[in-house]
């Protein structure tokens, strides 16, 4: 979770990135990455932050991120 984005518009409203989410292949589809970024929102809000970002790439060995978020 990062507070200081590089990506522009987060950086400018002020909004948390998740960043570098990785889930094992074995471990996927069991509730890992879903927990990692619950975390991270848990933690963004404790913070004070009302929203969270995250970016994905849009092709197909992203499938399992894009699915995910």
């Amino acid at each position: 979770l990062n507070f200081a984005p590089i990506y522009p518009l987060f950086r400018r409203l002020r909004i948390p990135e998740i960043q570098d989410v990785n889930v094992a292949p074995s471990h996927r589809r069991a509730g890992v990455g879903a927990a990692l970024i619950g975390a991270a929102e848990t933690i963004a809000r404790a913070r004070g932050a009302e929203h969270v970002g995250i970016g994905v790439v849009l092709s197909p060995p992203y499938g399992p991120a894009q699915r995910l978020y």
